[in-house]
């Protein structure tokens, strides 16, 4: 079976320092001012002129924009020159590369824009600005996909049909919090919600139990789970956690082994996975930008952008 996105690190390599552009793949946020790309990550900064040339020694971001915090979620420049800065639930606005604002809500100025973001860019096609959020968790309850993303969730039924307009978790499901780990619906209806080291259960769309540990029932099953599932090759819950996958039965959660994993066909890298659900033949699994299909019979069948899912271009 083809394997997706696999990265192997050489043991003999050496390690390199968090203000070497080369020692992680992954930025916190990027954004282009006056034809200058900079790529955050941590506390540092990594530009790539208009030429193409990097500067791969990172620089403070203190240093270069006061006011303006490390690790953050997303930078976005608007032709005008103003660039915004994202962090939680703040927001940092900046006159080309100096910091100028103290930290405001993001909803004073953005409304209608979630908190915790994972990008925002300005379209190159229509001048806009767009921002990125993920989901938090999905689950399948009565032929009905929930895909949850802090306070609100969203729908799509089974003829495809998407409500585009979120509604209030605590509206539809007493008693479950808001910004959820992950959550599952079993064969016989039953969906448990995940939350840091709590589950709550479900018995169909209501709430019905106050929070509990997740090892007084999912024992061996890890905290703050990265997504939950039911395997529709063999109808088992299945829990991510930190690229780990574990199969949970006989009351008892197992890690299987890359092996394993691949022989249960989930041959693709787990890594940055936000959310699963499934499908009576299919189950899917929410990545950044884009999600994995794989079939009841296991292995991936194709990967597209999540855009296809939402219909978000339409």
């Amino acid at each position: 079976m083809q394997r997706f996105n696999d990265s192997k690190v050489d043991p003999t390599e050496p390690e390199k320092s968090d203000d070497d552009i080369c020692s992680s793949t992954e930025f916190d946020a990027a954004t282009t001012i006056n034809n200058v790309t900079y790529l955050f990550r941590g506390e540092y900064f990594f530009t790539i002129d208009s030429t193409g040339s990097i500067e791969r020694k990172g620089r403070k971001i203190s240093d270069e924009f006061p006011n303006i915090p490390s690790d953050l979620d997303a930078a976005v420049t608007t032709r005008d020159g103003i660039t915004y800065f994202f962090k939680g639930d703040q927001y940092y606005q900046a006159g080309g590369r100096r910091g100028e604002s103290a930290p405001r809500p993001i909803h004073s100025h953005f409304r209608n824009v979630p908190n915790d973001l994972d990008a925002a860019f300005v379209y190159s096609k229509d001048g806009l600005i767009y921002f990125v959020k993920d989901f938090d968790a999905a689950t399948t309850i009565d032929n009905v996909t929930y895909l949850f993303r802090g306070k609100y969730y969203f729908t799509i039924d089974s003829n495809g049909k998407i409500e585009r307009k979120g509604r209030k978790i605590s509206d539809e499901f007493i008693n479950i919090p808001s910004d959820l780990d992950a959550a599952v619906t079993t064969r016989d209806g039953i969906t448990y919600f995940f939350k840091g080291d709590q589950y709550y259960q479900a018995g169909g769309r209501r709430g019905e139990s106050a929070p509990r540990p997740i090892h007084s029932h999912f024992r061996n099953v890890p905290n703050d789970l990265d997504a939950a599932f039911v395997y529709s090759k063999d109808g088992l819950i299945y829990f991510v956690k930190d690229k780990k996958f574990f199969r949970f039965d006989n009351d008892n959660g197992v890690e299987l082994s890359d092996d394993e994993r691949y022989r249960a066909g989930f041959d693709f890298d787990p890594y940055n996975l936000k959310a699963a659900f499934s499908t009576r033949r299919n189950n899917f699994f929410l990545f950044p930008w884009y999600y994995y299909r794989v079939s009841e019979k296991g292995g991936v069948q194709d990967h597209h952008n999540i855009g296809e899912i939402l219909k978000c271009s339409k």
